[in-house]
Order: C-alpha cells, then structure tokens, then sequence
C-alpha cells in the first residue's frame, strides 16, 4: 500500500514532522480533507528532518473517527517517483498522543525510509490550573494560599512550598 489515512481529533492543534532514513530521495504528500495538500522532499540518514508543520482541525466533520490526512510516501531511485509501502500505528500516554507513519522503498527492508509523526495533547476539559497545585490545597496554615517562586517540585511536577514559620524549610 502507498497510501494511508490518518484521523485526528476534531477542534486540535496537530504537529506534524517527516524525517528520512534512505540514500534515495523521498517525498511525503499530506492531504487533508479539506485544503492544499502539504509535500515534503529530501534525502538522507539518521532521521534528517524533511518537514515540519502544524494543522488546527475544524471544529467538527462528517467523520465520527476525526478528521482525514492521507498520507502518501513516494521514492524517487534515479528513474523517477514510484510508491512506497507504508505501515501505521500509534500510542497515547495520558494527554498526549502519537500517530507514525513508516515506510520501506524496497531496499533493505528497515522501515524507516521516511518517517512521519503526527502529536497532539489534548487535556482534560474539567481541570484548571489550581487543580494542579498542590500547594493551594485547605492543609496549608492558615489557608493562606503561598507565593510563588520558592519552594520545590515534587515528583509528579507540583509545586510545593516550604513554611519557614513553623521552621519546616
């Protein structure tokens, strides 16, 4: 298959990048649904970058599984454009999410010929930012919510911050 189609969320900014891993030329040809298609070219080794760009989706669409980028990947062996295969798959890991698009041009069978990431985060919609802030909380003395700029972060990343008064810090 030379061709695969992506879905992405609706009403989401998407980063998308293309690298190549081939001693032939590549093309990746990204088409939304709606708009211009997007054409990244190059060559090289060691995932050298062939394009990057950014896609905010429309708010809704027609499709209930998001909306569609084809992406198509094309080699180019001296004797002109010929398809490549393509695979896709993906992971998520809480909010942020991952689609690859990998492809063999029918060298060496390593499917990394050129590469192409599709990342979004998308964060909860019921959370604000005192959510996060653990030193905010009603077990502070006093109630007093304290300044930042000082203090620690603790594992998660939340920040804490250290009751000199109490002789704690």
């Amino acid at each position: 298959m030379d061709s695969t189609v992506v879905y992405l969320p609706f009403n989401t900014t998407v980063m998308i990048r293309a690298f190549t891993n081939a001693s032939f030329q590549q093309r990746v040809t990204l088409a939304p649904e709606q708009g211009n298609p997007i054409v990244f070219t190059g060559i090289g080794e060691n995932d050298t970058p062939i394009g990057n760009t950014s896609m905010r989706t429309p708010a809704q669409g027609t499709n209930p599984r998001g909306y569609q980028v084809t992406v198509t990947i094309e080699t180019n062996p001296g004797t002109g454009w010929q398809p490549s295969s393509v695979g896709q798959g993906g992971s998520s890991i809480m909010y942020y999410n991952l689609t690859l698009v990998v492809s063999e041009d029918y060298v060496d069978q390593d499917w990394n010929d050129a590469v192409v990431t599709f990342t979004w985060w998308i964060p909860p919609s019921t959370r604000t930012l005192p959510d996060f802030d653990l030193a905010a909380g009603p077990d502070r003395p006093g109630g007093e919510r304290p300044a930042r700029g000082h203090g620690q972060h603790d594992r998660h990343g939340a920040h804490h911050e250290h009751d000199r008064r109490e002789g704690n810090g």
